[in-house]
């Protein structure tokens, strides 16, 4: 008996949805159901929102999946404000460091406003730090209150340092893990 690897599985249709939003036109309510399931699962829920808008699909939606599509539009609102807060503040809490301030990963799309940030759950912010300034750069963001993630990863090879911070001063660690950006 042959299987089938996951790489060569089509994707579902759920998933494809947020490439191709005008499948949701043919979804019953409980595909709907297990489509929000999944995407939410997933991180992926307001990104399948972000497409259903610019493909001006939102009257497609029913009413019971257009709630939880909002409820995740402005979950991933907030926390991309958030984001674009923490980041604005950043260059003043590293001064007077002259070396470049260098955003990583979903930090560097929010940060540069491109598309690709849109319906995005950020939450935590990676920058890239030179070896040499390490100790300096944590210390700075410590007494200006920022905290490193739970789980942050120092990393990197070289001259240079990969630094994941879990949030600002003006952050706060709601009690759901889910959604670890949350303005005050």
């Amino acid at each position: 008996m042959s299987r089938t690897s996951p790489a060569l599985r089509p994707a579902p249709d759920w998933l494809r949805a947020v490439i191709e939003p005008q499948r949701v036109q043919a979804w019953s309510l409980g595909e709907w159901d297990v489509a929000i399931r999944q995407l939410r699962k997933h991180r992926l829920l307001a990104r399948l929102d972000c497409a259903l808008t610019r493909a001006d699909l939102h009257s497609a939606v029913p009413t019971p999946a257009r709630r939880h599509l909002l409820a995740e539009r402005r979950l991933s609102q907030a926390r991309t404000r958030a984001m674009t807060w923490a980041i604005a503040r950043l260059p003043g809490v590293l001064e007077p460091h002259r070396h470049p301030l260098v955003l990583l990963k979903g930090a560097a799309y929010v940060g540069q406003g491109l598309q690709i940030a849109e319906g995005r759950l950020p939450s935590d912010l990676d920058i890239l730090v030179p070896k040499s300034h390490l100790a300096d750069v944590r210390l700075r963001l410590a007494i200006a209150g920022w905290r490193a993630s739970t789980s942050a990863r120092m990393s990197g090879a070289g001259a240079y340092t990969g630094c994941t911070l879990f949030g600002s001063p003006r952050m706060a660690r709601p009690r759901l893990t889910r959604a670890p950006w949350a303005p005050l």
